[in-house]
């Protein structure tokens, strides 16, 4: 699971648009425009590299911040992870607000975004986001996986996508820590 889209495959795309565009209300719901024929390049290229996992096809550019539809500006995201879709949800509400607020360059908040948002997340919005899926989630029920060789998701008990799970491969761990010890490619479903 990459928090970070591969360079060569989405660089990001933006388009010719200016601030007072992209301010009015509604704009980027507007301007979403992306096909599932569209997404499927992009959700492809990662799973031909072993990573299904819960994601969304997202804009590495914002739509918020004039960012394209095209597929060089499309990549999934992780869902799970901390430096998730949400994640970058929050540094993306942000960006738009001081851009629109003339306290930063559209041109920066794109450039930002495109090149290292965590870092501008870290910026702008001021602390690390929670560790959801990187070992500081707790559930007080423990943890499911699968050791069925194709599965790649740790589950938290209060999440009832585990109830899915194969009792023959279905394992249980109390802390997250053991879980990712044992199966350390495996991310976690959605934060606890």
């Amino acid at each position: 699971m990459a928090d970070v889209p591969d360079p060569d495959l989405t660089p990001g795309a933006r388009l010719a648009v200016g601030v007072a565009r992209i301010c009015r209300p509604g704009y980027a719901s507007g301007a979403r425009d992306v096909s599932d024929a569209d997404k499927a390049p992009s959700t492809r290229a990662t799973a031909s590299r072993g990573s299904p996992y819960a994601h969304e096809v997202d804009h590495l550019i914002s739509l918020e911040l004039g960012g394209s539809n095209a597929i060089r500006n499309l990549w999934p995201e992780p869902y799970a992870d901390r430096w998730g879709a949400r994640t970058k949800d929050t540094l993306e509400n942000r960006l738009h607000a001081m851009v629109c607020a003339g306290e930063l360059s559209l041109d920066a908040a794109q450039r930002q975004e495109a090149t290292d948002w965590m870092r501008a997340y870290l910026r702008y919005v001021g602390k690390p986001p929670g560790r959801g899926g990187t070992g500081g989630s707790t559930s007080a029920g423990g943890y499911y996986s699968s050791s069925y060789p194709s599965a790649s998701t740790i589950y938290c008990a209060d999440d009832p996508q585990w109830h899915t799970l194969s009792r023959t491969y279905r394992v249980h761990f109390a802390p997250l820590a053991h879980a990712l010890a044992r199966f350390p490619s495996y991310h976690l479903h959605e934060p606890c």
